[in-house]
């Protein structure tokens, strides 16, 4: 079969497979990189996204009916009088319409989705609480006895608060063997999101679980100036070697201060994983006789945290944390006004969208399947 004659659709299928891959990627990951350092960008029919499938389903017809093409060419003509029976067709155009039709089609959708930029701020005051959350980040929190692991369901149960966060504020501490501030206390729920998937076992380099360290840190970064009630939320397996924990927390108690904690763990425990530079485990942490170290939860000493700081001790399920007894206890903590940013009118960004892709529609619809250029050829 000659070169040219005929449409060579493996090699085209891989070729649009990609490029529709890279066009979505793209696009959906410049969307959430925006949305981070702009959060005044929104969209306004976030229904639009389930029209995303329509291209996909394109791609896949038309390498159907490229593969059909190629049955009908090689059953009414031989291969290599294609050119000559069909002296002026182009199989290169036929491609280059169907990429042209596709990104109008994706242009029209993403209209349809009609991104929206904030254009008037205005401060809205809300009513609400300061928390500052410690996540224990030493390597025990990496044990898969919960799922995925300790610490991603620490940072998914994190994330939800986050959500679920009305007029207070919040604050991230990340601790092991010593303890930092990873945000300060705020009003700004993107930052906290953004720096709440940063955590990782490196946040902190010396190893260890320093609660009482991470309390003292916690406290010391409320604003003394706000009456607004104050709590300590601790993500720990309660391996504390470090400090005394129990003090730290009755000393929190002294100052307003309520801390509460919640078990990453089972009390069966599990091995901790080691992993190499690239990410790819290698195997459990061991002693030094060469026995697997089995990690497990620490529950009674995060009780007595807790009841030194009058807050609420909860244990983890498997894969789910149920934060609604500290909920419910938080609820009766004293609420102050705080003003947060929000923007109440939104420019339609739809036009530019659509224009774009109807006008690549147009030029698909005018562009033929003669030969522009004969040294093309797929």
């Amino acid at each position: 079969m000659s070169k040219g004659t005929t449409y060579r659709t493996g090699w085209i299928s891989i070729l649009l497979v990609v490029t529709e891959l890279l066009f979505w990627s793209l696009f959906i990951g410049g969307y959430f990189f925006v949305k981070r350092i702009s959060p005044n960008i929104t969209v306004d029919n976030p229904d639009g996204v389930y029209l995303i499938p329509v291209t996909l389903v394109a791609l896949g017809i038309f390498i159907l009916f490229l593969a059909w093409r190629n049955k009908v060419l090689k059953r009414f003509s031989d291969p290599a009088l294609v050119p000559v029976v069909l002296p002026n067709r182009s199989l290169s155009s036929t491609v280059l319409r169907f990429l042209i039709w596709r990104l109008g089609v994706a242009f029209v959708i993403i209209g349809f989705i009609d991104p929206k930029v904030g254009t008037k701020p205005e401060t809205v005051q809300t009513q609400g609480i300061d928390i500052m959350v410690a996540i224990d980040v030493s390597n025990s929190m990496l044990a898969e006895d919960l799922s995925p692991s300790r610490l991603d369901l620490a940072k998914q149960t994190i994330q939800q608060l986050i959500g679920k966060l009305d007029g207070d504020r919040i604050g991230l501490v990340v601790f092991a063997g010593d303890a930092y501030v990873q945000l300060p206390i705020t009003t700004d729920i993107q930052s906290a999101k953004v720096f709440l998937n940063a955590i990782e076992t490196n946040s902190v380099l010396s190893q260890g679980t320093a609660i009482g360290t991470a309390i003292d840190l916690c406290v010391e970064s409320f604003d003394p100036e706000s009456e607004a009630g104050k709590a300590v939320l601790i993500f720990t397996d309660g391996e504390n070697h470090e400090d005394d924990a129990q003090s730290a927390a009755q000393q929190a108690k002294n100052l307003g201060v309520k801390v509460y904690a919640v078990g990453m763990g089972s009390p069966e425990g599990a091995p901790i994983p080691e992993y190499n530079s690239s990410g790819n485990r290698i195997g459990y942490k061991t002693d030094g006789e060469g026995n697997t170290v089995v990690t497990s939860l620490n529950e009674s000493m995060l009780v007595d945290i807790v009841q030194a700081g009058d807050g609420v001790f909860i244990r983890s399920g498997k894969s789910f944390v149920n934060l609604s007894p500290i909920f419910d206890d938080m609820g009766q903590m004293n609420e102050v006004e705080s003003g947060s940013v929000e923007f109440s009118e939104y420019e339609h960004r739809f036009q530019f969208f659509v224009v774009i892709g109807l006008l690549l529609l147009v030029i698909e619809m005018l562009l033929g399947e003669r030969k522009w250029n004969n040294k093309l050829s797929i």
